[in-house]
């Protein structure tokens, strides 16, 4: 089985911005349940740090934590959301994107989700008959639960100011340079209009078509699981469209032949599964930002002149022009 299929749900999970909550959501319910086994005594070093008082009392406190932090959690996410939409109509709506995709972003919000499930459910664990005093309750437990109140301010604090500087102007620009950057340098040779020097031949009269299965824009080619399946079946594969193209569906994909109009192609739905693996189709031509591309110097610098006249043209200060152009030169001459 080729491994792109993985690659592709990797770069989709990297844009879901629910993955790391979902996951510290599990391991948060894991680790209050293990420190909800623990019992610290009266005689312990550190039985003098942890929480004081009865059941009922850890109980308000672990409800008054989930309060604030929901309440938090949602009037900052408010307060993102509008930052991100004035930025994203005024720059590029790729900031959206860029901050489905930010690390840190995905991190805090999992901190915060972790926390105000951790503390939930230590409001069960320690929760006792209303009028009773008890003090035999997991004590770590409730002291790691406020704790994380603290955690989630500092936190906090670090989210604001990275999204203050991610916003900016010169962060967007160097961003979109070293996104570039990589692409152009880490993609392999012979995908994409007008790389290289190497001529093809056309495909003859007697080629079958692959036609697509839905409607959308290529964002990324592996090359290597083609030249697999053509091996394979010995059988010679040329794309129809390349890369950031529009592909309808029921239109060729690909077109298919081999030496002779004798020699059929039998195939065909092991081709088609090869094609569905080696080529995705998404709504957007700039979804994947590892999209496989070599671009020949020409068509870098058209890109460089593009992106200069669009982002100088979203802010129209003069400064804002150089600083475009200063971050696309790289692009230009290709380092």
């Amino acid at each position: 089985m080729p491994r792109v299929p993985w690659e592709q749900r990797r770069d989709k999970l990297s844009g879901a911005l629910w993955v790391i909550p979902v996951l510290f959501m599990a391991g948060a319910i894991a680790v209050g349940g293990l420190l909800s086994l623990i019992n610290i005594g009266p005689d312990s070093a550190i039985a003098p740090l942890l929480f004081r008082g009865h059941a009922d009392e850890a109980q308000k406190v672990l409800l008054t934590v989930v309060g604030t932090l929901v309440g938090v959690l949602a009037f900052v996410i408010g307060l993102t959301m509008i930052a991100l939409q004035v930025a994203a109509n005024r720059y590029s709506p790729r900031l959206m994107r860029n901050f489905l995709r930010d690390r840190p972003a995905q991190i805090v919000l999992g901190l915060f989700v972790a926390a105000i499930i951790y503390n939930g459910a230590g409001v069960y664990i320690v929760g006792q008959p209303a009028g009773t005093a008890d003090t035999n309750y997991p004590r770590l437990a409730v002291t790691v639960g406020l704790g994380l109140l603290f955690v989630c301010i500092a936190v906090l604090v670090f989210f604001v100011d990275h999204m203050m500087h991610q916003l900016q102007i010169d962060a967007v620009l160097a961003r979109c340079r070293r996104s570039t950057m990589q692409t152009l340098a880490t993609e392999p040779p012979g995908v994409g209009r007008n790389c290289g020097k190497q001529k093809f031949d056309m495909p003859p009269p007697w080629a079958i078509a692959v036609r697509a299965r839905h409607s959308g824009y290529v964002q990324t080619i592996h090359p290597e699981t083609l030249v697999a399946v053509a091996d394979a079946t010995q059988v010679t594969v040329r794309l129809v469209p390349t890369i950031g193209d529009h592909i309808v569906e029921g239109t060729p994909l690909a077109r298919v032949w081999r030496t002779s109009p004798e020699q059929r192609v039998a195939e065909h739905g092991q081709l088609v599964r090869a094609l569905a693996a080696a080529v995705t189709i998404g709504p957007r031509a700039d979804h994947a930002p590892g999209r496989r591309a070599r671009l020949h110097p020409n068509r870098r610098r058209r890109i460089a002149v593009a992106a200069h006249l669009r982002l100088s043209d979203r802010d129209p200060g003069h400064q804002r022009a150089v600083d475009a152009a200063l971050q696309v030169q790289p692009v230009r001459h290709g380092r």
